[in-house]
């Protein structure tokens, strides 16, 4: 069985880190739950938060193109 850590998503963009914990609960409420919480990666199975711990930033990983363009415009 593969790890989470090596899943492969679609679209991968940067938003702040300010931002972080308003999208999480977003993708948590409408995309799916969450299955895992690292220390610096949080996830379920069509999205993922990797956090940046040199810089103010967070990567954002998620399978859908349109969901990435809603948050984008909504949250940053």
């Amino acid at each position: 069985m593969p790890s989470v850590l090596d899943q492969k998503f679609k679209v991968t963009f940067v938003i702040p880190v300010t931002c972080r914990n308003e999208v999480e609960r977003y993708l948590e409420k409408n995309v799916g739950g969450r299955t895992y919480y690292l220390h610096t990666k949080t996830g379920g199975k069509h999205w993922a938060i990797e956090r940046n711990q040199y810089g103010n930033t967070v990567k954002v990983s998620l399978d859908d193109e349109s969901l990435a363009s809603f948050i984008m415009l909504k949250f940053v």
